[in-house]
């Protein structure tokens, strides 16, 4: 299921992130730049998706559209809430985004997302 969460509910998974400094690293980079043109055309495609924490998501996909989408002004973003027993220390596993497809027949991967998910599957080969 997909929800929609206001911005001040959503932090990230990475410590480091939480900081000014930590987020201006996050757009550095053409992979920054794919995402922020693209969202800037078609918006916010594809949801963040996180992990709950009291009444706070954590979020352990869509790190860098989340810092575009509040330098785009979004108020509140579409949220798929997985288990935490599924997620790796620092990436969720491709089965958890193919349930997503499954799920939301509007999720529809990027260029930038297809790039980021043959990483993944690099390296986990």
């Amino acid at each position: 299921m997909i929800i929609k969460i206001h911005k001040d509910k959503i932090t990230f998974k990475n410590a480091s992130l939480r900081t000014e400094e930590g987020r201006n690293r996050q757009k550095n980079g053409e992979f920054y730049k794919q995402i922020k043109i693209s969202m800037e055309k078609h918006g916010m495609i594809n949801p963040l998706i996180c992990i709950q924490d009291g009444d706070m998501y954590k979020i352990c996909l869509g790190m860098k559209r989340f810092i575009i989408g509040c330098d785009l002004g979004m108020q509140e973003f579409n949220v798929k809430v997985i288990p935490s027993k599924n997620v790796s220390s620092d990436v969720v596993s491709l089965e958890e985004v193919n349930l997503l497809k499954e799920e939301n027949s509007k999720f529809k991967p990027t260029d930038a997302d297809n790039a980021y998910f043959k990483s993944l599957q690099l390296k986990n080969q």
